[in-house]
């Protein structure tokens, strides 16, 4: 539709159908002008029409609006997270999504052994799943979707100048190991692969902006710790803010430490971050903001 009108007739139709098509069925959904939905986007019509015309622009990637096409089980963590695995868009078959009372969410690839998107707001719509056959991907339901990059987390690169591997996780010996909750009933993820054992922790931080993630990872070695090894924090287009700030596509601002590494990678740029280890464990911590 986006393609085929003009954005500005678009919004003069809208407001009066009955001037450009007299006996339309198409009811005026701001009587002169005035919106009948004040509680949305401050009642403001321009802000409205805008927010259905970006909504059509997504054409088929825009989900289908609450309450259009069927019954709807929204899940709300309200006082606690809530854990759904199911499949879930994007991920493979194991995926795990966490939806937090702070209103940010994530999705963890159990296949991966990686948190594949994180969102704000709404949670999920389980009624894909919970209503007849359960076949198909549910998306996220919510706001801000980031996704963050696929593939093996971490790596043992001898030289920066060696690619990192495409090999599947699990191929490669990753194993998951499931997960356990905190006091919260907040999931650390927890898998293994080598000599090693990871906790994956990721912690919703209220803030009076939206809420972000902290992230802290322990890696733990049965013997000696393999040399060289790198966590990949993002792919895409990173732009370095200060020596432990970065940018990934112009969206989500990424607080590492300040001895993580960019280089290029087929017209987009990789961040890693080296893993040091203190005997037999280390400790490393990412926030996203978005």
């Amino acid at each position: 539709m986006h393609k085929r009108l003009r954005e500005d007739w678009f919004y003069r139709y809208m407001i009066n159908p009955q001037e450009y098509r007299r006996g339309t069925r198409m009811p005026a959904a701001w009587p002169n002008g005035r919106t009948i939905i004040p509680q949305v986007l401050d009642g403001d019509t321009n802000k409205q029409l805008s927010a259905i015309w970006m909504y059509l622009s997504d054409e088929g990637k825009a989900a289908v609006p609450l309450g259009v096409g069927g019954k709807t089980i929204i899940l709300d963590p309200k006082t606690e997270p809530i854990i759904y695995r199911n499949f879930l868009t994007d991920l493979s078959p194991r995926g795990i999504a966490v939806g937090y009372p702070e209103q940010a969410h994530l999705a963890f690839d159990a296949e991966e052994m990686i948190i594949r998107s994180i969102w704000h707001n709404a949670f999920i719509d389980a009624a894909k799943h919970w209503v007849g056959r359960g076949q198909g991907n549910q998306m996220p339901l919510g706001d801000h979707l980031v996704k963050l990059p696929t593939g093996q987390p971490f790596a043992v690169l001898n030289s920066l100048d060696v690619s990192w591997p495409t090999e599947k996780a699990r191929d490669a010996g990753y194993a998951f190991l499931g997960y356990e909750l905190n006091e919260k009933r907040q999931p650390a993820f927890l898998y293994s692969f080598q000599n090693l054992t990871v906790t994956d922790f990721p912690e919703p931080l209220s803030t009076k902006a939206d809420t972000n993630f902290l992230r802290t990872l322990t890696i733990t070695a049965d013997g000696d710790p393999p040399e060289y090894l790198y966590l990949r924090v993002a792919v895409g287009n990173i732009e370095k803010r200060s020596a432990e700030v970065y940018v990934l596509n112009k969206i989500v601002e990424l607080q590492v430490p300040n001895d993580a590494i960019t280089r290029p990678l087929k017209g987009a740029q990789e961040l890693l971050l080296p893993i040091n280890f203190k005997g037999n464990k280390a400790e490393v911590k990412v926030r996203y903001i978005w």
